[in-house]
């Protein structure tokens, strides 16, 4: 391996956007990947089409992330949607706002940013190199960087921006050796855990494939209450669907920690209990000769309203015979079902990871280490997770272009 001013290790889009920043400054760049192509994951995402950002505001956009959010305020200020929007734009990528939130390429492929940015790489000089595994950081006697080790032997370099992921979707190559470097420089790593996730519940719902389009599911943690409204799908043992994905990382990070947890799910989120009490006692004396499962019918697909007379013990009654106490319980029960997480999703089939290298070990207007100097890390290997719909790969970008451009100036 030669001499380098910088290298980069993974080629997500974090890898991609730290490299070509660094590669802009007119350094000797060396994008490492381990596996046999570059941003395999990039590639696959949004099933091919890749949703690389949204239209939130900064703030909104920051808050999505929870409390540690604006640990990205300078990297969304050099690598943001606006400078996003435009470097695609520049290099023949048109962005498409669908839905009036999510940001696509109009092509619908999502190899389109990665070559917009792995080819202007490539034209200012950078060196990609698949099949590459950094196994080691070689630290000089000063304590920084001054080389990196590899399966093929090592080489010198005076940065190292990591930028290799987390463990999610081992298939597309999730893996943990970003972390064990981090780990091995001193770096405290916040243990990983599932995010952009299935959730697993307790309950037996027997509900598989129902579908839900404005549903919710909400519970407190830390005297902070979480939630998210969206579609639901069922699973044979529990949900999917982007509600569930939004709270998984809150939600595991919570059962981890307390071995427990309730959530609220309101199957029809625009209704709340008072809603739901005028619709059952409009059924009791508009519909008397109807069972109460069927008249819910009409808000709830069929099998879902029988389960949820079921577990109220209310299958076979009658609308008719609903007492005022049983419409304000069954009501209260609508908006507010009680479910119990029963365990964590297995990493392999999370879409991402929330955990990973400290922030408080990481200076956020430079992206650099504050253990190490040189060493820099951006995207997703740090511990902060956000929601589904653009928000990953927008940070990745940003702290991405941060981090290279920290790394070539400092």
């Amino acid at each position: 391996m030669s001499q380098y001013d910088i290298v980069v290790c993974g080629s997500g889009p974090a890898g991609l956007s730290a490299a070509l920043a660094a590669a802009e400054c007119g350094k000797k760049v060396l994008l490492a990947e381990r596996l046999s192509r570059p941003s395999v994951k990039l590639l696959a995402s949004g099933g091919g089409r890749c949703n690389f950002s949204n239209n939130l505001p900064e703030p909104k956009f920051m808050e999505s992330f929870g409390r540690n959010g604006r640990f990205m305020t300078d990297a969304l200020r050099v690598g943001g949607r606006d400078w996003l929007l435009d470097f695609l734009s520049s290099h023949n990528v048109t962005p498409v706002l669908e839905d009036g939130v999510h940001y696509f390429p109009e092509s619908g492929c999502a190899s389109d940013i990665r070559d917009a940015f792995l080819d202007e790489f490539k034209a200012l000089g950078g060196v990609l190199k698949t099949d590459l595994k950094i196994t080691g950081i070689t630290l000089a006697e000063d304590g920084s960087v001054s080389g990196v080790e590899t399966e093929h032997g090592g080489g010198s370099c005076s940065k190292l921006i990591l930028a290799a992921g987390g463990m999610a979707m081992s298939a597309l190559g999730g893996t943990s050796s970003g972390l064990e470097l981090a780990r091995r420089a001193g770096h405290t790593i916040v243990k990983p855990l599932p995010a952009m996730a299935p959730l697993r519940i307790e309950e037996k719902m027997n509900l598989a494939g129902v579908s839900l389009p404005g549903a919710s599911l909400s519970f407190v943690a830390e005297r902070k209450r979480v939630s998210a409204t969206g579609e639901l799908v069922f699973t044979h043992d529990g949900f999917s669907g982007p509600a569930a994905l939004d709270v998984s990382a809150a939600a595991y990070r919570a059962f981890e920690r307390e071995e427990a947890l309730e959530i609220a799910f309101s199957p029809v989120a625009k209704m709340d209990a008072a809603k739901w009490k005028q619709q059952l006692e409009d059924a009791r004396s508009g519909e008397p000769k109807k069972f109460l499962r069927t008249s819910l019918g009409k808000f709830l697909p069929h099998s879902l309203a029988d389960w949820l007379c079921s577990e109220m013990g209310l299958r076979e009654v009658l609308n008719a015979a609903l007492s005022n106490v049983v419409i304000e319980e069954f009501s209260r029960y609508l908006a507010a079902v009680p479910l119990h997480i029963s365990a964590l999703c297995p990493m392999d089939k999370a879409m991402a990871m929330s955990g990973g290298v400290s922030l408080k070990e990481v200076n956020p207007k430079t992206m650099e280490s504050r253990l190490v100097p040189g060493l820099y890390f951006a995207g997703e290997i740090l511990d902060l997770a956000g929601p589904c719909g653009g928000y990953h790969i927008q940070f990745a970008i940003a702290s991405g272009r941060l981090a290279g451009l920290s790394a070539a100036e400092s």
